[in-house]
Order: C-alpha cells, then structure tokens, then sequence
C-alpha cells in the first residue's frame, strides 16, 4: 500500500471513529477497541487496515453495551419510603424471617444471604424494603440450595437422572450381550464421534465415541443439579474391560452393516440411558404438552444460557429439537454442551459473557408480562409443540421456567462449580475445553443481578 492510500484510509477510519463515538460516546467505544487485538488498533490507526469493514460489527456492540447498563442502572435504581411505611417493612420483615427460620435449617438461610449484595441488604435492614416482597423467591432460592447440597452428597453422577444404569460389573454383562441396532458415525480427522443403540433384552442404552467427554459431562451435571432431567452416564475409558466389549462390538457391526465402515478408537465411551419420548422436533398436537412441559423448557432454556450450551434453543443459538426430549411426565435434556469462554473466539463478535447478561438482565426485569426472549424462546419450538397451547399461556410458563431456572444457578456458589469440574476433569486429556474460570465469573455476576433484581 502506499503513501498516499494509506493516509487516505487514515483519515476515513479517523471520520469513522468520530461517528462512532459520537453515536455512542468514548467510553463505549474506547471499551470495544480495548478488546480487540492491538495489531488491529495499529492497523487502523495507521492506515493499514479499514475500520469501515468493522464499522457495522461495533455499532452492534456497542448498542449491546449501552442496552446492559441501561437495564441494570434502571434495576438498581429504588426509591427512598417514608417513615410509617419504613416502620411497616421491618415488621414484615421480622416476622418473615421467623417463619423461614421455621422452615429451613439456619445453615441455609444463612447461605442465601450471602448471596445477597451487602447494599441491597443494607435496605432491607434499615426498612427501606420489606423481605416480604421476595418471600417467594427467598423460599425459592432455600429450597433450590437445599436440593442442591442434598444432591451433592449423593454417590450418583446425574442426581436428576430419569433413569439408572446398571452398576459397572452388571453394565459389563448386559452390554456383553446387547446387540447394536442403530447408528450416527461421523469420523474425521480433528474428531472420533459417533453414537450408537444397543439393545440388551429390554434394556436400551446410547452408547457415544467421544476423545473429550467433559463438555456434556460438566453441562449434563450443571443441569441435573438445577433440576432439569437428563439420562445417567458414565464414562468408560477405551482400555478398560467394557471398553474393549465395547470395541468389538461396534467393530463387528460396522463390518457387517448395509455400508460397511471403520471404526476409529476413541479415548472414552460415554454410555447414557436412552430415555422414552418424544424428541421435541416430533412432538404433534395430539399429544398437548401441559403447562409444566412450557415451564421445564424455560428452565433448561435458562441453563442454557449460563451454560452457553448454543445447540438446543433459540435464546443463544439455533433451535435444535432433536436435543430434548417431553413425555408424560416432563422432559429431559440430552446432547448438551458447556460452551462459555472468557473471550469471543472471533474479533469482532460479540462477547458472550455481554450477550448472556443482556438476556438473563432483560428476562429478570420482566416480572409482570413475558419478557421479549420468552418470545424468541416460543417462536423457535417446533410448530407441533406451539400450536398444542395459547400463545399467552404458553408464554407465561416459558417465562416463569426462565426465571426459576437462572434463581436455581444463582443459589450455586463458585465452590459447587469446582467440584464439578474436578469431577469431569478425571476424563480427557489436558485439554481445557470447559473453562471454569469463566462460570465462576458469570455466577458471581449472575448472584448479584438476580438479587438487585428482586428476587
């Protein structure tokens, strides 16, 4: 390039930047540029490189930025009340606690209330609000934390599981004498994946190729102790006795199929229940979901989101019916991924921690109609699954299962994420695809919106 293009692109990503920062001021726009990489910020200073390429991309976060500080100044933001009413509030508030210290051991109480920000509690200390108005939520959060610690004591992997597995020796059996029935195989050179249906009698189990398990380990687990259905698992590793069966079973059969082909070792087996249903992409309006299929589907949705499991709903993603299952009793969640990252993978793209709080903001502040994303949750469900109810009423359980399900991870603390992690990172190599560090940032920010919210 030379001299005189370069100066000329110089002064065009100059007037572009002073547009920039006058439809959005410095501070936004200086934050954008911040997280760029610093051979981009010379590129355009100097001339080297377009910003008018670019110019769209940062517009588009920097109306993300701006729409997440509105939201939460709007939410933190609560008028002083007068005296009689300070007076009313804290008797409201005294005699609230003293029923809850009925219903919940002390422990728990005081474990929820610190997850509450000191400021926020401050007011209700001195009766500015009164703890009556979060009853709900409070007795919530103590009976979600209550399952929670109940559930990590437990010996099982997936406490919510719909089904068991057998125990290790009684699952080298059975699988000893299943017979593979199906398959999905897809190899290729970056990654050995394939799923496969082996039928034992009556016993059917999902049986995935996988080198790393510990993105659906660690999200399968995160949504099972938020409550959300999903099916056993466990990992074998391919040395190991059933993982040898497992081998020569699946390489039996891919000698003997219709299209024959070859099996590529995997480091891990992740064996799983497979769970009766109906996949949600197939679910007809025969067979109406009720109004807790709409609220479960809000709370998995919800998880998600912190999850940034992209691969099921439309909050974050594109829909995927074919990952959740609904039957009579409810749904399960199955092909789940932890996806969260301290930073976007692109340049330009939007940063995924801005992109989940501007929606998990967006959804806590709507507390009397559905929120706009309870909205974008309903339009992408299969048309089976939208027209079985009324679109209002559908919407007001998608919207409270939203809420339930981020309270529900609000009440984890940074300590549960670790135990979880430690768990998963038994299997795989040293590889770092969940990044802990990230869900621990996001649920402190996650305890601190949730409790300014209200909740």
């Amino acid at each position: 390039m030379n001299k005189a293009t370069q100066a000329k692109l110089r002064k065009e990503n100059g007037q572009i930047l002073k547009r920039l920062t006058d439809a959005f001021g410095d501070t936004v726009v200086d934050k954008i540029l911040g997280d760029i990489h610093s051979k981009y910020r010379d590129a355009f200073a100097s001339g080297n490189e377009p910003l008018a390429l670019y110019e769209e991309h940062i517009a588009e976060r920097a109306k993300h930025l701006m729409g997440l500080e509105a939201m939460s100044n709007t939410m933190s933001s609560i008028k002083k009340p007068s005296p009689a009413q300070i007076k009313k509030n804290l008797a409201e508030t005294k005699a609230f606690r003293e029923l809850l210290g009925e219903k919940f051991p002390k422990k728990i109480i005081e474990e929820i209330r610190t997850h509450i920000p000191k400021g926020l509690q401050q007011k209700v200390d001195k009766g500015e609000i009164s703890e009556v108005l979060h009853m709900e939520i409070l007795v919530q959060k103590c009976l979600s934390l209550q399952d929670l610690q109940n559930a990590l004591k437990k010996e099982a992997f997936l406490p919510n599981a719909v089904r068991r597995l057998p125990s290790p020796e009684k699952l080298l059996q059975v699988l000893e004498k299943a017979t593979v029935e199906e398959y999905h195989y897809e190899p290729s050179k970056e990654r050995k994946t394939g799923t496969f249906f082996f039928t034992s009698g009556k016993q059917q189990f999902v049986v995935k190729l996988l080198d790393e398990p510990r993105e659906e380990l660690f999200a399968s687990r995160l949504l099972s102790l938020g409550g959300v259905k999903t099916p056993d698992m466990r990992v074998i590793p391919q040395q190991s006795s059933l993982g040898k069966v497992l081998f020569q079973k699946l390489e039996d059969f891919s000698l003997n199929a219709e299209e024959s082909f070859s099996v590529i070792k995997p480091m891990y087996y992740l064996v799983m229940t497979w769970e009766e249903g109906v996949l949600g992409e197939f679910y007809q309006e025969k067979k109406p979901p009720k109004a807790s299929h709409f609220e479960e589907i809000g709370e998995m949705a919800a998880i998600d989101l912190f999850l940034y499991n992209t691969e099921r709903f439309s909050l974050i993603g594109e829909p995927n019916a074919h990952n959740f299952f609904l039957f009579e009793g409810g749904s399960v969640a199955i092909d789940q991924r932890a996806k969260l990252q301290k930073s976007p993978s692109q340049i330009l793209s939007i940063d995924p921690f801005e992109r989940a709080q501007e929606i998990a903001l967006e959804i806590i502040a709507c507390k009397k109609k559905p929120s706009k994303n309870a909205e974008i949750l309903f339009e992408g469900l299969p048309e089976g699954i939208k027209k079985s109810c009324a679109r209002e009423k559908a919407l007001k359980h998608l919207q409270k299962g939203l809420v339930k399900g981020l309270i529900k991870v609000s009440v984890f603390t940074t300590n549960d994420l670790k135990k979880i992690y430690d768990q998963v990172h038994l299997h795989g190599s040293n590889v770092e695809d969940v990044d802990l560090e990230a869900y621990q940032k996001m649920l402190i920010w996650l305890h601190k919106a949730v409790c300014e919210a209200g909740f």
